[in-house]
C-alpha cells in the first residue's frame, strides 16, 4: 500500500471532528492576531472587547471588583502586538491563554502527524485541560487581588452601591 493511500485511509478512519479539533487552535490564534489589528488596547487595561460591541463587564459593575476574565482581551490585544510585557502586566491569563492555544497547536499537528485521532485525545484529557486552565485563571485572580475594589467600577455619588443596603446611597463627601 503506499503512503498516500494510507494517509487517505486514516483521514477518513478520524472523521470531521479531527478536523476541527486540528484547525481549532489555528483559528483562535488567527483570532488572536486579527483583535490585535482591529482593535486599540484600552489604556485602563480591560475593556477593549467593548470595541466589539460587548457590554462592560457585569460582575465588575455589580460587585465593584474585576472579574477573573477582566483584561483578557486587552492582553490578548498587546500580545498579538508583541507587547508581550503590557501583556503580562495587563492581564497574565490572557498571555497564559494564547501560549496554551500555541501548545495545543503544536500537539494537534503532532498527534495528526503520528496518525492518532484527535477526537479521542480530547474526549480523554479536554477536561483536564479546562480545569487546569480555570485553576490557573482563578489563581492568577486570587494572586492579583480578587478582593481589591476596581476604582473605575464605583458607582456615581448619590446612587445605590450594589454592596450597600437596598436604603442606603454612596456619599459624595470624604
Amino acid at each position: 500500500m503506499r503512503a498516500g493511500n494510507r494517509e487517505s485511509e486514516r483521514s477518513t478512519r478520524r472523521g470531521t471532528a479531527h478536523g476541527l479539533f486540528l484547525a481549532a487552535p489555528f483559528a483562535a490564534l488567527t483570532g488572536a492576531f486579527a483583535l490585535g489589528a482591529l482593535l486599540e488596547p484600552n489604556p485602563r487595561g480591560l475593556g477593549t472587547h467593548e470595541q466589539l460591541g460587548f457590554a462592560p463587564c457585569g460582575f465588575r459593575d455589580w460587585l465593584g471588583r474585576p472579574c477573573p476574565t477582566c483584561g483578557v482581551t486587552t492582553s490578548v490585544v498587546h500580545a498579538a502586538r508583541g507587547g508581550l510585557a503590557e501583556s503580562w502586566s495587563v492581564q497574565p491569563s490572557g498571555l497564559l491563554l494564547l501560549a496554551a492555544i500555541a501548545a495545543l497547536a503544536v500537539g494537534a499537528v503532532r498527534v495528526h502527524r503520528r496518525g492518532g485521532d484527535l477526537t479521542e485525545v480530547v474526549r480523554r484529557r479536554g477536561g483536564t485541560w479546562l480545569a487546569a486552565f480555570a485553576a490557573a485563571l482563578l489563581s492568577v485572580w486570587v494572586l492579583r487581588g480578587a478582593g481589591e475594589p476596581s476604582p473605575e467600577a464605583a458607582p456615581p455619588p448619590g446612587q445605590i452601591s450594589p454592596t450597600s443596603s437596598p436604603g442606603s446611597t454612596t456619599s459624595s463627601g470624604s
